[in-house]
C-alpha cells in the first residue's frame, strides 16, 4: 500500500510528476531531449518513466472508458495474431519513427540513442492527447475522415517537434521542409514494407498452388 501511495504521489506531483513532464515535452521538447542525453538526470523524468506515465494514463482511460474500441487489440472479424491499426501504432510506431529520425538527421548526431530518446519523449504525450480526443469525439461521430485528420495531425506534430530537437535554425520554412521530409520517409518505408508483404504472399500462394 505504501509503495502504491509513493508511486501515485510521484506520478501526480505538480513539480516533477506526470503533468509537469508532459507539459515540458509538449512545450520544450528540445530542452527535454538534450538535457537527458547530455547526462542531466534529475531535472526531468527519464524515458522509462515516461513509458510508465503513459501506461498509467492508458490504464486510467481504460478504467473510465472500458467499452472504447481504441483499447481493443483485436477486432471482431480478425484473429488475435493479425496486425491491426491499433497493434501497429502501439508496437511499431516508436521503432518506425526512430528509424525515420535517424535517416533524416543522420548528419546531426552519431548513434541512434538520441533518436530513441527523442521519439519516446515526443510521441507518448501526444499519443495520449490524441487518444483522449478520439475517445471523446467517438461519442459524437464515427467519421473515418475525422480520425484520419487526427492521426495526420499527430504525426505532423511529432515530426515538427523532432525537427525542432535536431535543427538549430530558426527558419520556419526549413523546419517545415524537414517535417515533410520525415513524413515522406515514413510513407516510403511503409510502402516498402507493404510491397515486401505482397511479394511474400505472392510467393506463398505460388508455392501452395504448385504443391
Amino acid at each position: 500500500m505504501i509503495f502504491i501511495t509513493n508511486a501515485l504521489s510521484q506520478i501526480l506531483s505538480l513539480e516533477k510528476g506526470l503533468f509537469f513532464n508532459f507539459k515540458v515535452a509538449l512545450q520544450k521538447p528540445k530542452e527535454l531531449v538534450w538535457t537527458y542525453y547530455e547526462g542531466i538526470r534529475r531535472k526531468y523524468a527519464s524515458p522509462g518513466r515516461f513509458i510508465l506515465y503513459t501506461l498509467f494514463l492508458l490504464g486510467l482511460l481504460y478504467f473510465i472508458f472500458p467499452e472504447s474500441s481504441f483499447f481493443n487489440l483485436t477486432f471482431e472479424e480478425e484473429s488475435a495474431d493479425s496486425i491491426t491499426t491499433n497493434k501497429f501504432f502501439l508496437f511499431f510506431i516508436i521503432p518506425l519513427l526512430t528509424i525515420t529520425s535517424k535517416i533524416v538527421f543522420w548528419r546531426k548526431v552519431s548513434g541512434i540513442a538520441i533518436h530513441v530518446i527523442s521519439m519516446v519523449y515526443i510521441i507518448l504525450p501526444r499519443f495520449i492527447i490524441t487518444l483522449i480526443l478520439l475517445i471523446i469525439f467517438n461519442q459524437f461521430t464515427d467519421s473515418s475522415i475525422f480520425y484520419l485528420i487526427l492521426i495526420l495531425t499527430l504525426l505532423l506534430s511529432i515530426f515538427w517537434s523532432n525537427t525542432c530537437v535536431f535543427l538549430s535554425t530558426s527558419s520556419f520554412f526549413k523546419k517545415v521542409g524537414f517535417t515533410l521530409l520525415q513524413f515522406a520517409v515514413v510513407l516510403i518505408i511503409l510502402l516498402v514494407i507493404l510491397f515486401g508483404f505482397a511479394l511474400l504472399e505472392s510467393a506463398s500462394f505460388e508455392f501452395t498452388t504448385t504443391d
